[in-house]
């Protein structure tokens, strides 16, 4: 049984940083944060997510992420994705839809 969990993440203490260090400073934040929020022993980012925090290189500009978290509380594991993000096949018909129009 996995459980859902929205949740917004600032960033905000990152910026302190010079930037080249940014993304791979907010990968290991989020990661240590959300063992400790949600509990459990291993945390994993979607490939989504993981393209939104390199998606400048190293120069993070995100100060705040909205995350959906699925908990799966057997395996002790939780995998973090991008939350409001439409899956499946409608969003990609509704993507060529715009194209067109």
């Amino acid at each position: 049984m996995a459980d859902e969990v929205a949740l917004t993440v600032n960033l905000k203490k990152i910026f302190y940083l010079p930037p080249y260090k940014r993304s791979k400073k907010a990968v290991r934040t989020l990661k240590s944060k959300l063992k400790r929020k949600l509990k459990v022993d291993e945390v994993k980012i979607s490939k989504d997510l993981n393209e939104l925090l390199w998606s400048r290189g190293d120069e993070l500009r995100i100060r705040r992420i909205k995350i959906l978290a699925k908990i799966d509380r057997e395996n002790s594991v939780a995998t973090l994705d991008i939350a409001g993000k439409k899956e499946g096949k409608e969003a990609e018909e509704k993507q060529e839809e715009n194209k067109q129009q």
